[in-house]
């Protein structure tokens, strides 16, 4: 479920 979590942080991180 962490992953998840950081997964999604990225994405929307780098989703510019």
């Amino acid at each position: 479920m962490l992953f998840l979590v950081i997964e999604q942080s990225y994405n929307i991180y780098h989703a510019k």
